[in-house]
């Protein structure tokens, strides 16, 4: 793996070049220009004369790397007196997104089996995921939120980016993970110098002491045994009707999370006759499984609640072969009534004497 180096000055300047080419968006951290009370980052579109700061230190983003794949809203088909119209694959823009963290790149995964493997393939995704570099950055602190560790994951990307920015003194270490990164390295070469070797140690020792906030800051909530074993044990728990006392049914979690992939398919009229639309669709709304006979899966909110951990916990792993859940901790931030997936999970476990 080749290693560069680019100053915070030239990073800046890299990435106004690039957006000249293809589409560019990177974080940026509102309390810098607003004096906000946040250390919350968002993603916003580079362009050459956009005076915004890319900040690639922090953590992860408010907004999932998903919401850049999987829209929120996006048309698949239309009909027309003539009958179905098939929607012609649409391509993407190029496009470079900075800043992604391993939780989203992980999370990926998730969605890239989902939309590209099995019976259902989906074109626009596949497009979507052609067009796009993905930068990485290393988390520079342990979000309070954040518990990537406590699923055996880590702080930092090893794999799946096509560049990789980790933060040293007066720039970056930028670590090659792909041939496309390689190219965009040799396109732009008059903003990385060779020799970012040099820096691996402190990067290694930094990752580690980043690792260890995160482990620490969870030890409250570890337990011993497979969080898949402890989600199957628990299915009919009586703690779930516990657990659902503050949730409101708002469905922030599963919009936020970066591994949700449901959605729900409607038609409306359009100018040339009906357009199939795909809309975000959450398991925590009580239509979420409503069938046309008017019968419903699960009409009780305990049953709902339940699902979603259940979905990232076990059946996510017969599905996908991997926990859905990357630790993130999204969901905890947007959750209204204050739910903490990983105190219900600790909790759960309690049931089955599985504490440390």
């Amino acid at each position: 793996m080749k290693t560069y180096f680019i100053s915070e000055e030239g990073l800046q300047d890299f990435a106004k070049s690039l957006s000249e080419k293809l589409e560019v968006y990177a974080p940026y951290y509102p309390k810098n220009e607003l004096k906000a009370e946040t250390d919350e980052s968002h993603y916003f579109k580079v362009t050459p004369e956009c005076g915004r700061t890319i900040d690639l230190k922090g953590i992860r983003t408010v907004e999932p790397l998903k919401v850049f794949f999987f829209k929120l809203k996006s048309f698949v088909a239309n009909y027309s007196k003539d009958g179905l119209k098939d929607v012609d694959e649409v391509t993407e823009t190029k496009r470079a997104i900075f800043g992604v963290r391993d939780c989203d790149i992980k999370a990926m995964r998730i969605q890239d089996v989902n939309f590209l493997e099995g019976d259902f393939y989906d074109p626009f995704f596949a497009n979507m995921r052609k067009s796009t570099l993905i930068f990485s950055s290393d988390c520079t602190f342990a979000g309070k939120s954040c518990f990537c560790t406590l699923l055996g994951q880590n702080p930092y990307a090893e794999e799946d980016y096509d560049l990789n920015f980790a933060s040293v003194k007066n720039g970056y270490m930028v670590e090659v993970g792909s041939e496309k990164g390689q190219k965009v390295i040799d396109d732009f070469s008059n903003f990385f110098k060779d020799g970012g070797e040099k820096y691996k140690k402190d990067i290694d020792a930094e990752r580690k002491r980043i690792k260890q906030d995160l482990v620490k800051q969870n030890k409250q909530y570890d337990f011993e045994g497979s969080v898949v074993d402890v989600a199957e044990s628990n299915i009919r728990s009586p703690r779930w009707t516990k657990e659902i006392e503050t949730c409101i049914e708002c469905g922030a979690c599963t919009n936020v999370c970066p591994s949700c992939r449901c959605y729900y398919l409607r038609d409306q009229l359009g100018d040339e006759g009906f357009e199939r639309i795909a809309n975000w669709d959450s398991c925590q709304i009580p239509g979420y499984s409503r069938m046309a006979g008017g019968g419903n899966a699960r009409p009780l909110m305990v049953d709902r609640f339940s699902n979603r951990f259940m979905c990232k916990f076990n059946w996510g792993v017969k599905i996908f072969g991997e926990v859905a859940c990357k630790g993130c901790g999204r969901c905890v931030d947007a959750c209204m009534g204050k739910i903490d997936i990983r105190s219900v999970m600790k909790g759960i476990a309690m049931d089955v004497q599985l504490v440390k």
